[in-house]
């Protein structure tokens, strides 16, 4: 197994030939981890904000720039996945996304209702 600690951080694992911008953020306000798949590309400006529940992301997937990943309840992406540039995927309520999606630029992909919101 040729996976690595992101900076010798144990929360962080990312997996053979995935390549991670040097700008990319990874911010914990409560204890979780981030699991990154073989051959994913993570873009330059992406940040990752966990605040509790893991967030996995499978093999091959891309993640382009300034993109967002929120995540409370944990977030999971499947392969071959593909998230245009300042996507924001939100797993605030919990998340999962299926394999081989692809999310045009500019996107949001929500787990929950705003504050104030009714649902029928």
């Amino acid at each position: 197994m040729s996976q690595f600690y992101i900076a010798d951080d144990p929360r962080i694992v990312v997996g053979k030939q995935t390549r991670i911008a040097p700008d990319v953020q990874f911010i914990f306000h409560k204890d979780s981890r981030i699991v990154i798949g073989d051959y994913c590309i993570i873009g330059a400006g992406v940040k990752f904000v966990c605040d509790g529940g893991e967030v996995f992301i499978d093999d091959w997937t891309t993640l382009h720039d300034r993109c967002l990943v929120l995540s409370s309840e944990g977030v999971k992406i499947g392969q071959h996945c593909w998230f245009g540039q300042n996507t924001i995927i939100d797993g605030t309520g919990g998340i999962t996304i299926g394999n081989g999606v692809r999310v045009g630029m500019y996107s949001q992909l929500w787990s929950h209702v705003a504050a104030g919101e009714q649902t029928p």
